[in-house]
């Protein structure tokens, strides 16, 4: 809930769904196409870095910007691996968080 506030107060619209699953089920419900998908590594029913491969099989890409406590080396360089705009260690300060956010809605070059 604190994310969903930050990210209304920066000026975005978000929308929070309870796991991975009920997103990728929103999908095809939904005509809007997310900017950008803040996650946690560790979520009900899939992780982070299944829903990123789940999308990317199903031929959706959206930048992912992934939050986790588990920050050892080997998790990183899974979810770096496979291409995730941003991974970001817990606790997050809204700084690393912004800067994140931009990244991954800035255009491509």
């Amino acid at each position: 809930m604190s994310l969903s506030r930050l990210c209304t107060a920066l000026g975005y619209t978000p929308v929070a769904f309870a796991s991975g699953r009920q997103f990728l089920e929103s999908l095809s419900a939904d005509t809007q196409r997310p900017d950008c998908l803040l996650v946690d590594a560790h979520m009900p029913d899939m992780t982070g870095l299944e829903l990123h491969h789940q999308l990317g099989r199903s031929g959706r890409r959206f930048p992912l910007i992934v939050m986790t406590a588990d920050d050892t080396v080997e998790v990183r360089q899974r979810y770096v691996d496979a291409g995730v705009s941003d991974y970001l260690s817990k606790p997050v300060d809204s700084a690393s968080l912004i800067g994140a956010i931009q990244r991954a809605l800035a255009p491509v070059k």
